[in-house]
Parts: C-alpha cells; structure tokens; sequence
C-alpha cells in the first residue's frame, strides 16, 4: 500500500501543530541540560564583563563610569524584566531608544550565539537566583508553562 504525500503532509502538520500547542517557554531552569549549556555559553561568553558569578565586572574602573555592566544575580536588577527582554538585550546588544548601538555598551550577540544559547543563558542566570525571586519574575514570561515548584523554574509538560 502506497502512502499519499498529502496524507503525509497532513499528519506532519497535526504533529507540529500538536507540539507547538505543547509548547513551553524557552527557558527551563529546571532543564539540567540547559542550565549547563546555558552556564558555558555564559562562561565563555559573559563572565569577562558581568562576573564569573554574576555580581558585575571584576574590575569595574575599566569600563565608562555611565556603562558598567550590571550584575546579573539576585541583587541586580535582571528580574525586573521579561526573559524576551532579556533574550534582545543579549542578542542586538545595548540600543539607544531609536535602535542605534550604544557607544562602548553591551555588544550584540545575535550574531555569535544562536537563539538556543541565548535562551539557555538566560536560563542559566535564573537558576542562580533564589526560587522566590524565579516566580516573581516568571509573571513577567508569557506562554511559560508549568512551573517547578523545587526549583522556581519551569517543568516540561
């Protein structure tokens, strides 16, 4: 018996419409994996100006005094915002409000990283920050799903 290619196309569709209405937010703290991941690229990629322990720039005098950059913990003020804000802070860099780079600010990533490890970043920094604080801030994330009670992060359905 011969399948019909628009049976196939058919069914494909369902299934990724199935698993786009499964969705989850992007960041998972409780996802292991991209906590890992999410600390290498951070590691690799962040640590030289916000801290290998998020708490800012080791030295902070070799920055311009208006641009030092923020921590990234608990006590930074990371939480206030969204994880999509977050994700184009990384990703296009520190923008004026017209959406011109920033002299000397944060420099776009979008360009080195792709969306997974941005995400994974992001994902990385929450997971440092106590439980209360991730929930907080969840109300912030639109489409997240679940969350992880233990953690404060977000469990996959």
């Amino acid at each position: 018996m011969r399948k019909s290619p628009i049976l196939s196309l058919a069914f494909g569709a369902a299934i990724l419409f199935a698993v786009a209405a499964n969705a989850t937010h992007p960041v998972d703290t409780g996802n292991h994996r991209q906590v890992s991941a999410g600390k290498k690229v951070y590691l690799e990629n962040c640590a030289e100006c916000h801290g290998e322990t998020l708490r800012g720039p080791v030295n902070p005098a070799k920055f311009p005094r208006n641009l030092i950059p923020p921590r990234l913990d608990e006590r930074g003020h990371g939480s206030h915002h969204s994880d999509q804000y977050m994700f184009n802070q990384i990703s296009a860099g520190s923008e004026d409000k017209g959406g011109k780079p920033v002299k000397d600010g944060m420099p776009a990533f979008g360009f080195r990283l792709h969306d997974a490890q941005i995400w994974a970043v992001i994902s990385y920094i929450k997971s440092r920050w106590p439980a209360s604080l991730q929930r907080k801030q969840n109300a912030l994330n639109p489409g997240h799903g679940p969350e992880n009670k233990k953690t404060g992060g977000h469990g996959r359905k």
